[in-house]
């Protein structure tokens, strides 16, 4: 074999070897992204879990805010709060709500209405009502707030004004309590006592009435946090978030 051709079969190799290591690396690449983002084979992992429950936090922030700030500066009622949107239905509040009372308008709480992210959910729960959307009621006692005393008093205007944000994933639920000072149970969110919320009805329209109740000792006093259900409305092996954004 000549020099040339040596040296061409040489740089042809050399060449074959940096397409497969660039080829490794762009699977290594891939691969180290994906665990990073899921964590396990399992589930979402610890760190992600941790970045979409602050999301998830935050957008309940921004929200309790924006209706303190319509009650203040507007001097919107509890019971004048809308959340009427074109992204939802059932909200059409009774009577019609002025905009400055309205959640989703620039003269009222000037914010956007945000869809919950499909990282943040039980994917397994997609055909569930309520699925993929935040749900607002006004049906809900969450018990040692606002009027609420234990086991809540079904005589007295002691609902909250509640968002909830349905089938959220275990680990980040776990996640939401650990940020909002909720004890878990053994690494896992409460189960709370029977249905605390209905998402095939009771959507806020300007009434209050008592329907049912967040009734756990980990979630007494607490204006946030994130339960597994049980009952028939939100079944044992789900999760939600609720943030109250008006205690009663």
């Amino acid at each position: 074999m000549s020099k040339r051709t040596y040296r061409r079969t040489e740089k042809g190799s050399v060449l074959i070897l940096i397409l497969v290591a660039v080829s490794l690396f762009g699977a290594l690449s891939f691969t180290v992204a994906q665990m990073l983002r899921t964590g396990d084979a399992e589930g979402v992992g610890e760190r992600q879990a941790r970045i979409f429950g602050d999301e998830i936090l935050a957008i309940a922030h921004q929200y309790r805010q924006a209706v303190q700030t319509m009650r203040v500066a507007n001097g919107c009622e509890a019971e004048d709060i809308s959340f009427e949107t074109s992204a939802l239905t059932g909200y059409a509040h009774t009577p019609a709500a002025a905009d400055e009372c309205k959640l989703f308008d620039s003269n009222g709480g000037g914010v956007s209405y945000i869809a919950p992210a499909a990282d943040w959910l039980d994917e397994g729960q997609g055909a569930q009502t309520g699925y993929g959307e935040i749900y607002f009621t006004g049906r809900t006692c969450v018990v040692d707030v606002g009027l609420g005393g234990v086991g809540c008093n079904a005589a007295a205007d002691d609902e909250e004004l509640l968002m909830v944000v349905p089938y959220v994933l275990r680990e980040v639920c776990e996640q939401i309590n650990t940020h909002v000072n909720v004890d878990n149970v053994s690494d896992t969110p409460a189960q709370i006592n029977g249905n605390a919320v209905n998402f095939s009805a009771n959507k806020f329209t300007g009434t209050y009435s008592d329907s049912y109740q967040v009734d756990k000792a980990e979630f007494r006093g607490k204006m946030a946090g994130c339960f597994e259900g049980t009952g028939a409305f939100t079944p044992a092996g789900t999760y939600h978030f609720y943030q109250v954004l008006i205690a009663r």
